[in-house]
């Protein structure tokens, strides 16, 4: 025990050596009324699980209080909010409300008791467990209203862990003078290298991204920033330009790995690099220090990974986090590109009127379902698939550049998803 208090304290002061915005708070992480005190107010509420083979225990941070419930687990919970986790997913399924209700009943009616009879929450974080980071909590009805879903009531967002949102919230980050930096390789004249480069961890091969360089000139020509693209595109050229701008667009192909989720990665441009293997993999992430306010990545599964027992699932998106990035957008599926850029145009036009990010995102998909006059297009599967996670305040602009920065974000987050379009015309 002496050994390992030894190394414990050694990690300590390596953190405030190193890493002094984040470890800085390293003494309160264990403090539940500093946790408390930091994630909740009088319109905001945190809701954090933790799941058990058979009980479900829910600690509830509301008006800078705690409050600590256990719920029974049926044994087929698991079985059924997968299904519908799945359902959630495919167009074509028959979306079942009913079992909704009975996700939402285990889940949320303990908090919402908590919450009392005329509350005035507004927003709430999520922070899941192991298998309910597949779920996005907006698609389920509000307890005892089961006429609503959440998304018609609250603004939601999603967090990794309360001790790190916390950081997110109280630390001093370090921001970036320069707007953004949207990164495009190109693969064409590298793809065999690159292919047999990835063989031992996927065995995929990898394709060009028809447009990616226009799309990422675009980007970078509206907000006054850089776009990295092309065949010089390197990982090196990344990790040595990347910490120097306020927002971060990765528009390339990324590899999930289930088994060893750290060599989970990015695949830049291979044949130009002398320093590097052009595979940016979520554990070299995590040694990297980046200023980005926001990370928008456009690649496949960048918020999927391996689940892990108190930590949740460690995908591409969270090793940005690590990395120093307060907040992320990810997608939990294949969503389709017309939905997304009615939802995202939306999104873009409530940032540019000042709200929060959460409370964008919530407008723009009631927007969408507002304007939605099918009944099939209608399904969750069109509307509920991006999240966001993280810090959810507001992105500060000067007055000069707010138009610029206004377009610019609904291009990029519009352009989320260019990584899917090929996957949809096969």
């Amino acid at each position: 025990i002496f050994d390992y208090k030894n190394a414990y304290f050694a990690f300590q002061d390596t953190l405030n050596s190193h890493l002094k915005s984040f470890s800085k708070e390293i003494d309160k992480l264990a403090d539940l009324s500093n946790i408390s005190q930091h994630l909740s107010n009088q319109n905001f509420a945190t809701i954090e699980y933790f799941l058990t083979d058979s009980n479900l225990y829910v600690f509830t941070f509301i008006d800078q209080q705690q409050f600590f419930d256990k719920v029974d687990l049926p044994s087929h919970f698991k079985n059924q909010l997968l299904d519908y986790c799945e359902n959630l997913a495919s167009p074509s399924s028959n979306f079942e409300k009913s079992k909704g209700e009975f996700i939402a009943d285990i889940l949320l009616k303990k908090s919402f008791e908590r919450f009392g009879e005329n509350n005035s929450i507004e927003k709430i974080t999520i922070i899941p467990d192991i298998w309910l980071g597949y779920l996005p909590f907006e698609t389920l009805p509000v307890p005892n209203e089961n006429a609503k879903m959440l998304i018609e009531k609250f603004d939601i967002s999603y967090a990794y862990a309360a001790h790190l949102l916390m950081a997110q919230k109280v630390n001093s980050f370090h921001h970036a003078d320069k707007p953004i930096a949207t990164f495009a390789p190109q693969y064409q004249n590298d793809n065999q290298y690159i292919a047999a480069a990835i063989s031992t961890r996927s065995g995929k091969n990898i394709s060009e991204l028809p447009g990616a360089k226009r799309e990422a000139e675009l980007i970078a020509e509206l907000f006054g920033g850089d776009a990295f693209t092309g065949n010089s595109v390197t990982e090196a050229q990344f990790r040595q330009s990347a910490k120097d701008y306020k927002l971060l667009h990765l528009s390339m192909h990324a590899d999930l790995d289930d088994v060893n989720p750290m060599y989970s990665h990015f695949i830049f441009n291979t044949q130009y690099d002398t320093l590097h293997d052009g595979i940016l993999t979520a554990a070299e992430l995590h040694n990297l220090q980046l200023n980005a306010d926001l990370a928008v990545l456009s690649a496949c599964n960048t918020g999927f990974g391996k689940i892990k027992k108190g930590e949740g699932i460690m995908s591409l998106s969270r090793a940005f986090r690590y990395a120093g990035v307060p907040s992320t957008v990810m997608s939990l599926w294949k969503v389709p590109d017309d939905a997304t850029s009615k939802i995202m145009s939306s999104f873009y036009q409530f940032l540019k009127e000042g709200d929060t990010k959460d409370s964008a995102l919530r407008r723009a998909k009631l927007a969408y379902l507002d304007q939605t006059m099918t009944t099939e297009q209608k399904h969750p599967f069109y509307w509920a698939g991006f999240v966001a996670a993280g810090d959810m305040e507001k992105i500060t602009v000067t007055s000069s550049n707010y138009w610029k920065w206004g377009i610019g974000l609904f291009l990029v987050i519009g352009l989320f998803f260019s990584c899917f379009n090929k996957s949809r015309q096969v």
